[in-house]
């Protein structure tokens, strides 16, 4: 039976720690988990107030569609927080409208067909125009070409669906600029969906009519018609009633209580060798542990530290994966403020660069503003990319500043001149990854290297094939099923 490391505690290592433990049962011997921090969670952080007031400092949701989410929220159903799930319907004003800033103004996105058939304030022709254009001129991408998201939108429809949609969509996911950040690396059920149907619109409605099919089948199975996985497809977005932090909470729980798993934090000084008999030692708090396998779900500029001696070529590789700093800011107002009600609002990079967007909190999950006061929470997400022009050098970026940037936002385009009552300041370093073109043929190069060196190693986490928690999550479980069928056979 085998014994295996899984480096790092944020919500791959948590993930593939409990997949291991649960799937593995019988073909895995021990598992290790090994934490950098004092904490478990990783970027996903919650505070939940005695009054049942919520903020996320990390992630504000996670997304309810496609089999990444499905399989989050299987997850969290098999960990018994099936009670504890808040969902925002896709029919509701939060989980279908958005605001776009637009010459300083918030302007909602085109909702309806109506609303395509004529030119709006964003848009001088018809939206309906651009769509009719990937829907019967684009056609189907080279299946080897890495563009950019910006030049990709930008052909396949036109130059405003780029500024005004993607350019601040991209932003919302991964703090990047559309002119960087590669299509296919960022979106590839979405590449793969035009290189199959010649359109992103007919992959769209393809992947809508196989989300109804999947979930039929689910409703067919005993009890499935009541799982999360089912009811999911008529939502947009969900959390937890304690945070997405209860997530993390419960996972940790559930490692504590295996009898295989042992969980070590504040381990920050860790190195790996390589041993003849195939096996990697792992050294940590005075401790050497010889392990069969790694689960490697570290950001990449962290893991090419601990390979630089042994393994400098994968190493150097791993550095070509750059990460970001991100600025989150919590704001409480008294009252109910908001001039919308919906998810909240995008930010193009040409209008305020260092302001990725704003989340409406109370919007979508009221159920976080807690028992007593009306409140309005929202939360403003600065940097990124344009971090250090806006903030400077990440290690002295000053709070006071970060905050009175929130606010100023707050003012100008929310227009609430009152201040907030209650605010948390988050500066976090280095936490999303940036999937610039021509990030798939490094990881392609850096999976051949592992091979071919016969390393036994799996790149998992943000940093390689999805930056969103329910990706990480996806991920971890198919790596772990893959690796326990090596073991089996």
């Amino acid at each position: 039976m085998a014994t295996v490391c899984v480096l790092g505690g944020g919500i791959s290592g948590l993930a593939t720690a409990y997949y291991l433990s649960t799937l593995g049962k019988e073909a895995v011997k021990k598992i290790l988990l090994i934490e950098r921090s004092g904490r478990l969670g990783g970027w996903i952080r919650s505070t939940a107030l005695p009054d049942g007031t919520v903020y996320e400092h990390g992630p504000s949701s996670m997304r309810a569609g496609g089999n990444s989410g499905r399989n989050a929220l299987q997850l969290a159903q098999d960990l018994g927080l099936a009670e504890h799930v808040l969902a925002v319907p896709i029919s509701s004003s939060e989980g279908r409208e958005q605001m776009v800033l637009n010459k300083g103004r918030l302007t909602p996105l085109p909702s309806s067909f109506k609303e395509m058939l004529w030119p709006g304030q964003m848009f001088r022709t018809p939206l309906l125009l651009p769509l009719l254009k990937d829907l019967f001129v684009a056609g189907r991408p080279n299946i080897g070409s890495d563009e950019s998201i910006h030049d990709f939108m930008r052909k396949r429809f036109n130059k405003e669906v780029a500024d005004y949609i993607m350019d601040p969509v991209t932003r919302s996911m991964c703090a990047g600029s559309s002119k960087e950040i590669s299509f296919r690396s960022l979106l590839p059920n979405a590449f793969e969906g035009a290189m199959l149907h010649g359109s992103l619109i007919k992959a769209q409605m393809q992947q809508a009519n196989q989300a109804k099919h999947t979930v039929n089948m689910l409703k067919m199975e005993e009890g499935g018609a009541d799982s999360l996985a089912a009811r999911s497809i008529g939502w947009s977005m969900w959390n937890l009633r304690r945070g997405l932090q209860q997530l993390c909470d419960t996972l940790a729980e559930k490692l504590d209580a295996a009898p295989n798993v042992q969980v070590y934090v504040n381990e920050a000084n860790v190195s790996l060798k390589p041993s003849s008999d195939g096996k990697i030692l792992v050294s940590f708090a005075e401790l050497a542990k010889p392990v069969d396998y790694i689960f490697s779900c570290i950001p990449a500029r962290k893991l090419s530290q601990l390979l630089i001696h042994d393994w400098p070529e994968l190493a150097q590789s791993l550095l070509s994966i750059p990460s970001v700093h991100l600025a989150s800011v919590n704001l409480e107002f008294k009252g109910q403020v908001l001039p919308y009600k919906c998810s909240g609002v995008m930010v193009p990079s040409f209008e305020v660069p260092h302001l990725l967007n704003i989340n409406f909190d109370s919007c979508c999950f009221p159920e976080h503003d807690g028992q007593y006061d009306t409140k309005t929470r929202i939360t403003v997400l600065m940097g990124g990319r344009w971090f250090k022009q806006a903030f400077g050098e990440v290690d002295s970026a000053d709070p006071d500043a970060v905050l009175e940037a929130a606010k100023d936002a707050a003012r100008t385009y929310l227009h609430i001149d009152d201040p907030p009552v209650k605010h948390h300041v988050n500066v976090l370093k280095e936490c999303v990854p940036q999937y610039l073109v021509g990030h798939l043929e490094r990881m392609s190069n850096m999976c051949e290297f592992i091979s071919s060196h016969k390393m036994p190693l799996t790149l998992l986490g943000a940093s390689y094939r999805g930056p969103s928690a329910n990706e990480c999550i996806y991920h971890a479980k198919q790596a772990v099923e893959g690796y326990l069928e090596t073991l089996r056979a």
